[in-house]
C-alpha cells in the first residue's frame, strides 16, 4: 500500500483561491453510511483533476497510485471534519468493496 505522503498543505498554500461549493444531495447523513467520505472522495477527485494532481487515461480507469492520491485527500477533508477518522469510510469509497463492521459491546 502507498504511504499517504501527498504534501496538500505545501500544494494548497501555493494555490491561494477562494471557494465556495454548495452541495445539495439525497445522501442520508448520520447514519453510518459513510456520506461525509462519499461527499469527500468526489470533493477530492475533482480538485486532483483542476489541479492536475492526476490524470484519467480514455478509459476511465483509476490507477491503484491515482485512487491513493485522491484517498490522501480524502482522508485529510475527513480529519478536518471529524477529528480522528479511522480512514475505512473514504478507502471504500475510493478503492469500492464493502465492509460489514460490528462494534462490540
Amino acid at each position: 500500500m502507498i504511504k499517504r505522503e501527498v504534501d496538500w498543505k505545501s500544494w494548497s498554500r501555493q494555490n491561494h483561491y477562494d471557494w465556495f461549493i454548495n452541495v445539495k444531495s439525497t445522501i442520508p447523513l448520520g447514519k453510518g453510511l459513510g456520506s461525509s467520505a462519499a461527499f469527500n472522495t468526489v470533493l477530492s477527485t475533482a480538485l486532483s483533476l483542476i489541479f492536475d494532481k492526476i490524470h484519467v487515461e480514455k478509459t476511465n480507469y483509476l490507477s491503484f497510485q491515482t485512487k491513493e492520491i485522491i484517498n490522501s485527500l480524502a482522508y485529510l477533508f475527513e480529519c478536518v471534519e471529524h477529528g480522528t477518522p479511522s480512514g475505512i469510510d473514504n478507502f471504500v469509497s475510493v478503492h469500492g468493496g464493502l465492509i460489514v463492521f460490528n462494534k462490540l459491546k
